[in-house]
């Protein structure tokens, strides 16, 4: 459905100038506005052609003065829903697992691995759609965790034989598991992340030195080449030169 604005002109030009200003080069007449339904929510949305293909411009919060481009808007809104799931998914289980089976062996099995799996499933489900957005979010969220675990160390606070004290407050408790599990989910999204841009950074490394190692190659066989025949050619001289004496 095509909508139409009073201050059509001007969203035209706040979202040309968007574009522009992000290096993206769209025809300005072939601008039109419509209602689209982004994960459950209607949103206004800018279209501008580009050659063959559409760019679309989101207006966020109804106002003018807030675009974003449409495929970023939906990574941010749907990494957003899949936060919001997979961590109340991941308390739940945790509270069960912290009280049912806290001092068996199983359970401690069971509260070691499940953030690291919640950690693996994070990454693997956002990190391909959402990836900048994950980075800055796991940095944010390893870098506070550093930062609290070395106040609370310096301030002789054992963390972790309170949160296993069956005379400490309850509620406290629950709080500061479900705090270290998140810090945990998140310290293993980035420690995945890390892992696969060394893989990354490796890969073409190796394939960047065996260019030059080639190309070294190429360039060593060639100066012996000319260094050979040079030699052939000055031996030839010299033996050109005896016979004719």
């Amino acid at each position: 459905m095509v909508e139409t604005s009073p201050n059509k002109d001007s969203v035209k030009e706040k979202a040309y100038d968007f574009l522009s200003s992000k290096k993206i080069t769209v025809q300005l007449d072939s601008y039109s506005e419509k209602t689209e339904n982004i994960v459950g929510i209607d949103y206004r949305v800018i279209s501008f052609c580009q050659n063959t293909k559409t760019i679309d411009v989101v207006i966020d919060h109804d106002e003018d003065s807030s675009l974003i481009l449409k495929t970023e808007f939906i990574k941010t809104k749907t990494l957003k829903h899949f936060l919001t799931v997979i961590i109340s998914l991941f308390y739940i289980i945790t509270i069960i697992i912290f009280f049912i089976l806290p001092s068996s062996w199983v359970g401690k099995i069971l509260l070691f691995s499940t953030p690291i799996a919640f950690g693996y499933f994070l990454y693997y489900m956002a990190y391909k759609t959402a990836k900048i957005y994950l980075k800055k979010l796991t940095d944010t969220i390893t870098f506070s965790s550093a930062a609290i675990a070395a106040a609370t160390a310096l301030c002789g606070l054992n963390l972790p034989q309170y949160l296993y004290d069956h005379e400490a407050n309850g509620i406290i408790q629950i709080i500061l598991f479900l705090i270290l599990q998140t810090f945990s989910i998140f310290a293993t999204t980035k420690c995945l992340i890390s892992w696969g841009e060394t893989i990354e950074e490796s890969r073409r490394y190796y394939k960047k030195n065996e260019i030059i190692k080639k190309k070294a190659g190429i360039l060593k066989n060639t100066k012996l080449l000319i260094i050979s025949a040079l030699l052939y050619s000055k031996i030839r001289f010299h033996k050109n030169n005896k016979n004719n004496k």
